[in-house]
């Protein structure tokens, strides 16, 4: 039987009983990653003044972008050497290491290391989530799902600082961390099954140790222009052009 768009009734899709499981696990881990890079920005000022940390306001959101960026070059590696399954499952727990670490932050340090750790993971999980995609869905479905991931970053773009407002006002800025681990591990339960039958490479390549320093340097680069940007002084003009 013929549908009016023209496919088989039986045809596969993103929510079918097939993929239905994987695609709200992803699409969740994606949400909350990126509900993390953009939408926590309105508990910060909270967080930063409890924390007597003013004076480091611009770190932690500089600290996560890092690691972010670091995290991707490392997740690929990752992911060429032991799979994508390695890769999401090491994104995860580090991520959530890192929601745990600023939950229970007393200090400013902590916080932004926190914010770091969170970063570094989100970087592995984004990079794991388009090898599991590739792997796990017909080449049919691809490009839908990766419409679905792109339209997975606006959403907490748009409601995402009312969301972590709310918490903040309601419970506590700590709750924008903390609140978020039961659901990244209802994300990674949803795509467990399919992470288990996921290929391992047989023949994995060396690990590409200078593409991690090359990273790693660019992330010092942001930072150095970060702190360049909070000293109006020679120092600072030093800093900005080592950066």
């Amino acid at each position: 039987m013929r549908v009016a768009a023209g496919v088989d009734d039986g045809a596969p899709g993103l929510l079918d009983a097939r993929h239905r499981l994987t695609t709200v696990g992803l699409l969740l881990l994606v949400t909350l990653v990126a509900f993390e890079s953009m939408a926590v920005s309105t508990a910060m000022p909270t967080a930063v003044t409890e924390l007597d940390g003013l004076a480091w306001f611009g770190w932690p959101f500089t600290a996560f972008l890092v690691a972010q960026v670091v995290g991707m070059v490392v997740g690929g590696d990752v992911g060429d050497r032991q799979g994508a399954r390695a890769g999401l499952l090491w994104g995860v727990a580090v991520f959530a290491a890192g929601l745990l670490a600023c939950g229970v932050a007393a200090d400013m340090a902590l916080f932004v290391v926190g914010r770091a750790v969170q970063g570094f993971g989100g970087g592995l999980i984004s990079v794991a989530l388009y090898v599991v995609i590739g792997q796990a869905y017909e080449a049919g479905l691809r490009p839908r799902l990766f419409g679905a991931t792109a339209a997975a970053w606006v959403l907490p773009a748009l409601v995402g600082p009312l969301v972590a407002g709310a918490l903040t006002t309601s419970v506590g800025w700590r709750w924008v961390f903390t609140g978020l681990l039961p659901l990244v591990l209802a994300g990674l339960a949803l795509v467990l099954p399919t992470l288990r039958g996921l290929a391992v490479p047989a023949d994995p390549p060396p690990a590409r140790v200078a593409r991690r320093w090359w990273a790693a340097l660019a992330g010092l680069g942001v930072g150095a222009l970060q702190v360049a940007g909070q000293r109006l002084d020679p120092v600072g003009a030093v800093v900005a052009v080592a950066g």
